[in-house]
């Protein structure tokens, strides 16, 4: 009789041990399934890293030409000088995030870009004239157009 009540014993903890271990992977089985996938990166192609680096061109040169517009308003009254040097901080740090793609695609023409904004930046500290700032302006938009069009050549 003892015997038959130890393999009892030994049967229900054998038994309430595959329970417990079941109930353990069914919770990993259902949390694994309640929590969500990590998220991966935005995978971008090609055409999309091609079609970014022309639109932050754009607005680069389009903070150039606000800036002129701005530093010719600034020139005549002082206190428009803070939008003007706004513009061509915002040239600046655009031109600092897309360097390293332009230079891929010619090195020699992002040098360029990178040498008119440091003399626009001088340009504006001494008071320089639009009409003299004007052409390192065009000279930039017509550098950084011809980068950008040869990607597609």
């Amino acid at each position: 009789m003892r015997a038959t009540k130890r393999q009892e014993v030994r049967r229900r903890y054998a038994m309430a041990g595959g329970l417990f271990l079941g109930g353990v992977l069914l919770g990993v089985a259902l949390a694994g399934l309640l929590v969500p996938p990590p998220e991966s990166p935005r995978s971008t192609s090609l055409a999309d890293a091609i079609v970014e680096l022309r639109l932050q061109v754009h607005y680069l040169n389009a903070s150039l030409e606000l800036f002129l517009l701005e530093y010719g308003d600034a020139l005549k009254d002082p206190s428009e000088l803070p939008g003007a040097q706004e513009h061509l901080t915002r040239a600046e740090r655009i031109y600092s995030k897309v360097r390293a793609d332009l230079s891929l695609l010619d090195s020699n023409a992002t040098a360029r870009v990178g040498q008119g904004l440091t003399e626009l930046r001088a340009g504006m500290d001494d008071r320089r004239s639009v009409a003299e700032l004007r052409p390192i302006t065009a000279e930039i938009g017509r550098t950084l157009d011809g980068i950008v069009d040869s990607i597609g050549q």
